[in-house]
């Protein structure tokens, strides 16, 4: 069946509210994911770059290369999936029902608690989280160098907005193409399908190779749909991105026109009050 197909299939079973099923645990999570991950970038650019000014003996602190923007993705990738894993590892358990009432958030919420009561933290809320961080670190780290490059080509001085938008669409699409194969893999350990979650992850892929029977191809089996969810997500993300580090640009810029315009003044207050002091004295002595 194709993806449009399914999505017709779902919905005569279990109307709209089936095609959201497992929505609540992204929604709810998505911001704070998103903050973590480029706030972890950012630092992880700062700190590369102060490591290369102290190993190069620099005044200041080098633009990024491509390389330095891959590393840093990698490492926001990897921090990111502290959020990512339990939030997936939520949403899968849901979609693995097949009734309407497995399509509210109360169920939800309710599949969180009962891995977290039967499992544990290691082995339920957080499973797969090794294979998470297999598919999210070379995610980003191919993620943000794909936008970055787009973005030096087509609008360097970041003056557009039509073009962090196909960027990041585009940096979704590229990222996700890439590493597709192993989230196939992750949502198969997190279920517990063929005991996945217990051999070792290269015997894991060789045996859901065998099995799909289409050789490495079969692997991608739905990125279509994938990519159909996640290019216009990445674009509105980095569009949002690129506007928030305007605002607070401006902010910056602003609060340090005003302290400059009170030093000006509180100066001149200050001369004045010189100017008036010394006249004074010249009157007294007069």
């Amino acid at each position: 069946m194709n993806v449009r197909q399914h999505a017709v299939s779902i919905t005569k079973r279990e109307g709209l509210r089936g095609l959201f099923r497992g929505v609540a645990s992204p929604t709810l999570t998505v911001g704070l994911m998103s903050a973590c991950l480029f706030q972890s970038f950012e630092s992880s650019k700062r700190m590369i770059a102060s490591v290369k000014r102290r190993y190069y003996g620099l005044d200041y602190d080098p633009d990024p290369t491509y390389t330095d923007l891959a590393l840093a993705g990698s490492v926001a990738g990897t921090i990111s999936c502290l959020i990512t894993s339990p939030t997936e590892m939520f949403k899968i358990k849901v979609q693995e029902a097949t009734t309407a009432e497995s399509a509210t958030m109360r169920q939800e919420f309710k599949e969180g608690l009962t891995l977290w009561r039967r499992y544990g933290f290691a082995r339920g809320v957080y499973r797969g989280l090794n294979v998470t961080i297999y598919r999210d670190a070379p995610a980003f780290a191919i993620y943000f160098p794909v936008y970055e490059i787009f973005m030096d080509h087509f609008d360097p001085y970041r003056a557009t907005q039509i073009v962090p938008f196909i960027g990041g669409g585009l940096a979704g699409m590229v990222s996700w193409a890439a590493v597709y194969p192993m989230d196939h893999i992750k949502t198969l350990y997190q279920t517990r399908q063929y005991n996945y979650a217990k051999i070792p992850l290269h015997r894991a892929v060789a045996d859901h190779l065998s099995r799909e029977g289409a050789g490495f191809l079969g692997l991608y089996k739905g990125l279509g749909a994938t990519l159909l969810r996640c290019t216009p997500q990445h674009a509105v993300v980095f569009l949002c991105y690129e506007e928030v580090r305007k605002a607070m640009a401006r902010h910056r810029e602003g609060d340090s026109a005003a302290g400059h315009e009170e030093m000006f003044v509180i100066d001149v207050q200050k001369h004045i009050e010189s100017v008036t002091r010394v006249g004074k004295r010249l009157e007294f002595k007069l």
